[in-house]
């Protein structure tokens, strides 16, 4: 008989016997030690979307974090802004990058931690979605970053925190009117008439037709306001067009040049004048100005555009679009011939039209093309 609570001799004998044959290295591959501080699945942001940003807010969103051995307690959302003035980016950022590149300014880390400001926590919590509210005036874009964690201690032991998520750059958006802005450029020539039109945002800046020379417009590209509006007769007065060189001379790179022809301009083209617009991004105009200039060249049976052409052959349209600085060759021109030698008599040569959309840059604060 066995009293309650008390276990037999032979019990006790059975229950050593089965402890030593008990298959203890099976039982540690079953169930592994771990680290429950080195098991975390970091959560990663949402990919990010213009829709989701405002004048004055920007929200993003991120999935869930992940750890097997325990629950998460939490999420930290850390957020950052660009160090120094809002416009510091600007100067930073190539003249020749455009909307359309793929270089290293595509890479989430430009322009690199050191521009950017301390790492801030704005939300603690469970739940995986914030909005983050920008004061007007100050920088449009913003860097963020989330990790998940468990609760400070599980069965005696810490669970840590997952790494952060990578950097997610996002920032406050403007209106539709402002986000992309359409413009257009129209140059006329002696033979192709017509009235020289300068279009942005589909607001008329320039319409007219009664003038001689090149139309020069200058517009900030901080918010594509017109900042100059002159018309040059640099094709009968030398002193106009170096005028033109000069007052082009009095911008920097946070401005669009914008030219476009009006009948003639080519006889009192100085060098002085094709060095300035080369500068600003012009390539043909140069050779257009030696070529038709008011100066002998020496004729040839063969025709070579480059040195035998004749002072006749002048008001070719043109139209230009350009950044002071950026480089020869790197802006937009559009430049035709004014007899059509490749088109029937009858057929009127065509005018120089550009046509394009400048977008907003929102870390560097610019319009770019």
């Amino acid at each position: 008989m066995v009293t309650c609570g008390v276990v037999p001799r032979q019990a006790m004998v059975t229950l050593a016997l089965l402890a030593t044959a008990w298959p203890w290295p099976v039982l540690g591959a079953y169930f592994p030690s771990y680290n429950i501080e080195e098991t975390w699945q970091s959560p990663l942001m949402q990919p990010w979307d213009p829709l989701r940003a405002m004048e004055g807010s920007i929200m993003v969103t991120w999935t869930p974090g992940w750890n097997p051995w325990c629950a998460v307690d939490r999420y930290e959302l850390q957020v950052r802004r660009p160090r120094g003035p809002p416009m510091r980016f600007a100067d930073m950022e190539s003249l020749r990058y455009r909307e359309t590149d793929t270089d290293e300014q595509e890479v989430e880390t430009w322009p690199g931690d050191g521009q950017w400001g301390v790492w801030q926590t704005t939300y603690v919590g469970v739940g995986r979605a914030y909005t983050l509210w920008v004061p007007k005036q100050t920088a449009h874009a913003a860097q963020f970053r989330v990790r998940a964690c468990g609760s400070s201690e599980r069965m005696g032991s810490p669970t840590g925190c997952s790494p952060w998520s990578p950097v997610q750059t996002a920032y406050t958006m403007l209106s539709a009117a402002q986000d992309k802005v359409n413009f257009m450029v129209r140059g006329m020539g002696m033979n192709a008439p017509d009235y020289v039109h300068i279009e942005v945002n589909r607001q008329v800046v320039y319409r007219r037709r009664d003038e001689t020379g090149l139309v020069l417009a200058v517009f900030r590209r901080m918010d594509f306001s017109l900042q100059w509006l002159r018309t040059y007769d640099t094709h009968r007065n030398r002193t106009e067009a170096l005028q033109m060189a000069e007052h082009i001379r009095f911008y920097n790179a946070s401005y669009f040049v914008v030219v476009a022809s009006s009948i003639a301009w080519e006889w009192q083209a100085p060098r002085t004048l094709v060095q300035t617009m080369e500068f600003c991004g012009a390539y043909h105009f140069g050779q257009w100005a030696y070529t038709f200039a008011e100066q002998v060249h020496y004729r040839s049976n063969t025709s070579d555009l480059q040195q035998t052409a004749s002072q006749e052959q002048f008001g070719h349209p043109y139209a230009f679009i350009g950044i002071p600085g950026i480089g020869t060759a790197m802006g937009y021109e559009s430049l035709m011939y004014n007899t059509g030698h490749y088109l029937a008599r009858s057929v009127k040569p065509q005018q120089a039209i550009i046509r394009g959309v400048a977008y907003y840059d929102y870390v560097a604060r610019l319009y770019r093309l």
